[in-house]
């Protein structure tokens, strides 16, 4: 109330008073889904097999995620410039 007596705009009022009362929020959600995403590799492990990992094929690939994708060539392959570049 008292940014529109002062005359400020839309933008000024949400760049200065709501983003910064909900970036604790924002960063509080974003750090809680990264944490979620990291953890759907076992999932995928455990409904794969442990035999589709070692054959490979198109079962694999469809539902590999970044995450594991970055696991498997690093210490599975031991390849880790391409680990490292999927990481970037």
């Amino acid at each position: 109330e008292s940014a529109d007596l002062d005359g400020a705009s839309g933008f000024q009022k949400f760049w200065k008073i709501t983003l910064p009362l909900v970036s604790p929020s924002m960063f509080f959600l974003l750090t809680m889904g990264l944490m979620k995403a990291m953890r759907a590799c076992d999932m995928i492990y455990m409904f794969i097999g442990k035999d589709a990992w070692s054959t490979g094929g198109p079962l694999l690939e469809a539902v590999r995620t970044m995450v594991y994708g970055i696991y498997f060539n690093g210490f599975t392959r031991m390849d880790m410039g391409m680990a490292s570049a999927e990481s970037v």
